[in-house]
């Protein structure tokens, strides 16, 4: 089974990639928390996985609550990994993982690192299409080692260093204390068509007379209202009206009741 969470794409095109060549079920972690399934029987010859993407060097906030329910009812020893995409380097989050898993009695058996195209469009311009095509198919390459190390219980993977675990500890509660919704709005070009309520993986959106509304003080900052929204529409604060979108081809046709 591989437990996933994504906003613009990444990460979900990485458990389909291991879904469909292990023959392992997806859950997207998001929806289970709506849904408040946390307890899991795991089979003989099946492996947990976890792939989600890396946050300020930590764990994606669902991610994270999700993991602080989770239990296995059966096979409790099931190898267990996880695949983190980035866009440069997971920094501690495999430790911050391993912590949070120790509690829930389930052992991180391997980490894996994989870099992909970053898009964190509050801070930054994503990679230009020609970096986002090399990332890609770099990934698909490792991906497809990954398959084979998961496949032979691989224990040597992604360690953190004391440089990485320090750098998560600087930067994590910065997105703590700042996935603040305040500064998302919607522009004029906004056309009320409902896409990002209806896809936002922690239902902090509303349509208030044909417009979204955060109704939440705080959201995941996985951005995939912004990314996804067909007009270009959504906005935070100043500077993202001049920056460009990215979104994964495979979000881009997923059904929105699995985002």
């Amino acid at each position: 089974m591989i437990f996933w969470f994504s906003g613009t794409g990444n990460s979900l095109y990485a458990a389909q990639t291991l879904s469909e060549q292990l023959g392992e079920k997806m859950y997207n972690m998001a929806d289970m928390i709506k849904k408040r399934r946390f307890v899991f029987s795991v089979g003989e010859n099946e492996t947990v996985g976890f792939v989600f993407p890396v946050y300020f060097g930590g764990l994606p906030e669902p991610v994270s609550r999700f993991i602080s329910k989770f239990r296995i009812e059966e096979n409790p020893t099931a190898y267990t990994y996880a695949v983190i995409t980035n866009g440069g380097t997971p920094s501690g989050c495999d430790a911050m993982l391993k912590k949070a898993l120790d509690k829930r009695r389930v052992k991180l058996n391997c980490t894996f690192d994989l870099c992909m195209p970053d898009n964190y469009i509050l801070m930054y311009n994503p990679s230009t299409e020609r970096e986002q095509k090399r990332r890609l198919e770099k990934a698909d390459i490792l991906l497809q080692k990954i398959v084979l190390l998961i496949r032979h219980r691989n224990r040597k993977g992604y360690r953190s260093t004391a440089a990485g675990r320090a750098a998560t500890k600087v930067l994590y509660p910065f997105y703590v204390h700042g996935c603040k919704t305040r500064k998302f709005f919607a522009d004029y070009k906004c056309s009320g068509c409902g896409k990002c309520a209806a896809e936002c993986p922690v239902n902090a959106i509303e349509m208030i007379k044909g417009k979204p509304r955060w109704k939440e003080d705080k959201c995941a900052h996985c951005l995939h209202c912004i990314a996804s929204c067909p007009q270009r529409a959504l906005q935070y604060g100043k500077n993202t009206a001049k920056r460009t979108r990215y979104l994964h081809e495979c979000m881009k046709t997923e059904r929105a009741d699995k985002i």
